[in-house]
């Protein structure tokens, strides 16, 4: 069985992978998960907040 973290992992790639599709519309994405639950948006806030708080570690890292 895999570990929880690479779960996650493995689920992020492929988020990742479908998002890469520079054929989608990600405007038109938006729209549609504004009309999804709430939970689906804030869990989707979460996990834009904590990729940004996640580089911005990386780039203090990088100049220190």
């Amino acid at each position: 069985m895999l570990r929880r973290e690479a779960i996650e992992e493995k689920i992020a790639e492929r988020i990742a992978k479908l998002i890469n599709d520079l054929t989608l519309d990600l405007d038109q994405m938006g729209l549609y998960f504004a009309r999804m639950n709430n939970i689906t948006y804030r869990r989707l806030i979460e996990i834009a907040e904590s990729a940004k708080h996640e580089k911005e570690g990386s780039k203090n890292d990088y100049h220190d």
